[in-house]
């Protein structure tokens, strides 16, 4: 690390002192040094201001350390809205929910991230294949906090799952299943960035009971989406029935003809086998968040009557304003009328259709001898929805023209990326508003006199414009015209509620009123603003992560967040090829092999073709253009101890315990300690064995010990000890142990 020099070194009387010690040198003929006299006036305020000077200089401010931090490229991060997912009950007949509809959780309001069509059907049943027989786990699934294996505790290849409905699911129309896995592992998966690809363990397929033109029977469903990854995760299965269900009954559920799903196991190798909480039709996903105002954008087709329908919930039960791009780049605002008829050839009108059905909203354009027809291109068309109670709001306020202009915001809780700013011009010749998009930044020390910039400060509620040097300044208006096109608030560790917390719907809907919601889990993810200790330290976590695999550690670490897979255990062998003898001393130019251990509850577990590819593939994005990377499985070896043990006492025999300590020191992953177990290639030597043996307090002595292993690549030396493949771990075999007392030898 370089040196860094302190530059606050003096004190304001030492450099007052400094100052009069040259007086005599640079001007003799002042001899009275007394404060009284002007000239020691000035040099104590010169003193003074030296040392406000080196005091600043010498400090790291907050200013500094966000420039710092943006050079590293980190930026703190903003508030974070929590997740959860809903659930939809009660209902007596389908009806469509549209996106964005406000749900209430005592002060907090959720927001539906999707549409969904609810459907008036109860999961009744749920039947588990395995083993050869068909188990009830109907109560588990309906009991927070319970988990069953939905394939069966070992989860063989043809093992299914059957869900049993009291009404059939229409046809032809997508429907989704939200499946809650139960993910409770010591070890998470990596985490899912875009563009990986995770390829799963084992696959599945589903199917619905019913007809196919003219057969009855399992008929396959069309999956659309399976976020679930054939149930390695919790996710939506989003899916159409292909023709009509019909009714049929099933062992144990006997009871009534129900309408059913099949989930079908169509390879076992699954690493855990895929345990389910809960799965529920009617469910979404909510976020915690208020849209005062949005922007939908549309593209523009040039033709008669152009149609748009907007889906979002603020559209139907708010108001609305649509503005069309002009062929200068600008918006203008076109005005609502009720009919399109009395309109006149070019007049900037549409009309508003709402269709209470399925809650959405229509705009129809005029055929341009009633009505202006939109000109063709891309996104030129804009509605913004806004709330009756953000109406006021939505204007800032008006541009002086003047340098460094600021604005209070509604709102600290803003949601940076949501926010959209407009400024207006008035073109006295065509007597209407021009409106301009602003883009926000961080800073200006990148913008331009002419850059259309703003920057939000939410920690002091502003909103700042540049001087003109720095970021253009809005144009001046005696009337507001700076305007909030799209804003919504929320964020932070208040959005956390409880489950059950979500319990009403907030819009003025009486149909919608009579259906009942909850969230069945608590809502996750909600964060405060990262202040500027918390990004420092963010920086060190991210500087000490591998951005390229160089090093074995590199490998291992990378290993580690493979998106998706649990990697429990995992070793780099670099200049090492599968299938090398004599490794370390014979070597494979530009090679590494990674060996790694999925989390399992099994004591040897293998790792899934698909395991493998995915720790491949996302290694692949990591290594060097020149590394031959494999990826592979370790070398399990049986080790089998057989001994014969002299004891001292007779109170009590000690071969369990002698056992359980064996099995503990030769197995090859620890549930309770997933990164521990056998080291990687390490030599199973008869003296550990003697030591595990002896710390027995009633152990003598071991009078005979023997060693057999079974496995590839295992060498036995002279003195017994068992050395290993480099890719090799041990695990237990069935253990031997003769007890003699001391008094019988």
């Amino acid at each position: 690390m370089l040196p860094v020099p302190i530059l606050d070194d003096q004190l304001f009387i030492d450099i007052v002192a400094e100052a009069r010690k040259m007086i005599p040198r640079f001007y003799s003929d002042w001899t009275d040094e007394n404060y009284h006299d002007p000239g020691i006036t000035m040099i104590e305020l010169l003193a003074w201001l030296s040392e406000m000077q080196q005091y600043y200089l010498d400090r790291v401010t907050e200013k500094n350390e966000r420039k710092f931090l943006k050079l590293m490229g980190i930026r703190p991060l903003d508030a974070i809205s929590a997740r959860t997912e809903v659930t939809f009950s009660a209902l007596q007949e389908s009806e469509w929910i549209p996106c964005g509809i406000r749900l209430g959780a005592g002060d907090q309001v959720f927001e539906s991230d999707e549409a969904i069509y609810l459907l008036p059907i109860t999961i009744e049943k749920m039947l588990v294949y395995a083993d050869g027989e068909y188990g009830d786990v109907s109560a588990l699934d309906a009991t927070p906090g319970l988990s069953y294996y939905a394939f069966g505790r070992q989860a063989r290849s043809g093992n299914r799952l059957l869900l049993g409905m009291d009404r059939p699911i229409p046809g032809t129309r997508e429907t989704s299943l939200n499946i809650k896995m139960d993910d409770n592992y010591p070890i998470a998966p990596g985490e899912i960035y875009p563009g990986c690809q995770v390829y799963p363990s084992a696959a599945n397929s589903w199917y619905y009971y019913g007809k196919e033109g003219d057969s009855i029977g399992w008929h396959p469903l069309l999956v659309t989406v399976d976020d679930t990854r054939s149930l390695h995760c919790s996710g939506k299965l989003r899916f159409v029935i292909p023709d009509e269900m019909m009714a049929t009954r099933f062992n144990p559920a006997l009871d009534k003809d129900r309408y059913w799903l099949c989930c079908v196991l169509e390879g076992d190798e699954y690493e855990l086998p895929p345990r389910i909480e809960k799965i529920c039709l009617n469910t979404i996903t909510a976020t915690q968040q208020t849209s005062h105002s949005i922007e939908q954008r549309f593209s523009g087709s040039g033709q008669r009557d152009q149609r748009l329908v907007m889906q979002h919930a603020l559209s139907y039960y708010g108001k609305n304003e649509v503005q069309v791009r002009d062929d200068n780049g600008d918006w203008v605002i076109w005005q609502k009328v009720d009919a399109l008829v009395p309109a006149y050839a070019g007049q900037p009108v549409y009309v508003l259709k709402a269709k209470p059905e399925n809650r959405t909203l229509a705009i129809t354009f005029g055929n341009g001898d009633n009505g202006a027809i939109p000109g063709a291109g891309v996104d030129n068309i804009r509605v913004l929805s806004f709330s009756s109670d953000f109406e006021g709001y939505r204007w800032l306020g008006c541009s002086n023209g003047l340098p460094g202009q600021s604005f209070e915001l509604p709102w600290p809780e803003i949601i940076k990326d949501s926010f959209r700013l407009q400024t207006g011009v008035f073109d006295g010749g065509s007597g209407e508003w021009r409106w301009q998009d602003w883009c926000a930044v961080d800073d200006f020390s990148t913008s331009g006199p002419a850059d259309r910039h703003y920057v939000i400060d939410l920690e002091n509620q502003m909103l700042y414009f540049g001087d003109n040097e720095r970021g253009m300044v809005p144009p001046a208006s005696v009337t507001p015209n700076i305007l909030i096109a799209a804003c919504k608030t929320g964020g932070g560790e208040r959005g956390n509620v409880k489950a059950g917390d979500i319990n009403r719907i907030l819009e003025p809907d009486p149909v919608l009123s009579m259906i009942s919601i909850t969230n069945l889990w608590p809502a996750r993810g909600g964060a405060p603003a990262e202040n500027l200790t918390e990004a420092k330290a963010r920086l060190r976590r991210v500087r000490n992560t591998p951005q390229r695999a160089v090093t074995a550690e590199d490998y291992e670490v990378l290993s580690r967040s493979t998106p998706g897979h649990r990697v429990a255990r995992v070793k780099a062998l670099p200049l090492y090829s599968p299938g090398l003898k004599n490794y370390p001393e014979n070597q494979t130019p530009a090679a590494v092999t990674v060996v790694v251990v999925p989390y399992s509850e099994s004591p040897n577990p293998v790792p899934s073709t698909g395991f493998l590819r995915s720790v491949k593939h996302h290694l692949d994005r990591y290594r060097l253009l020149t590394t031959n990377l494999q990826v592979m499985a370790p070398e399990y070896i049986k080790v089998t101890v057989y001994a014969v043990v002299v004891i001292n006492s007779s109170k009590g025999e000690p071969r369990e315990k002698i056992l359980d300590m064996l099995n503990q020191f030769l197995e090859a992953l620890d549930l309770e300690d997933p990164e521990g177990g056998w080291p990687f290639g390490r030599t199973v030597n008869k003296g550990d064995i003697y030591e595990i043996i002896n710390r027995i307090p009633v152990v003598e002595y071991v009078k005979d010990l023997w060693l057999y292993a079974e496995g590839g690549g295992i060498k036995r030396e002279v003195s017994g000890d068992i050395e290993l493949p480099p890719t090799g771990l041990v695990y237990s075999g069935e253990h031997e142990i003769e007890i003699i007392h001391k008094n019988d030898v």
